[in-house]
């Protein structure tokens, strides 16, 4: 995820708004992937299926809850990396609030 992320951020011709607005899908991707974990829809998730298939498990019997935390963990350590940035869309403004 944070590669794809570091590459869209590097590409040519992408605009401040442009970069803000993939900083903040990636934001938003943590709860979309724990809402597909929670629904054992591993789809974004292909070693937790293969390693479930090698030991005959249905996807089912997945303990999400132990994936969700781990996912959950990545949201307050990518804050901590962009805490000064803000970007409101509805107004078209960008906030960099200084220390």
């Amino acid at each position: 995820m944070l590669n794809e992320l570091n590459l869209e951020l590097q590409g040519k011709d992408r605009t401040v708004v442009d970069m803000i607005s993939s900083v903040n899908a990636f934001k938003r991707r943590p709860h979309l992937l724990c809402s597909k974990l929670q629904r054992k829809d591993l789809a974004n998730f292909q070693n937790i299926a293969s390693e479930l298939e090698k030991q005959g498990k249905d996807s089912a019997l997945l303990d999400s809850a132990r994936y969700t935390e781990q996912v959950n963990n990545i949201t307050p350590d990518f804050e901590k990396r962009f805490p000064r940035l803000r970007f409101t869309r509805a107004n078209r403004h960008i906030h960099v609030l200084s220390v």
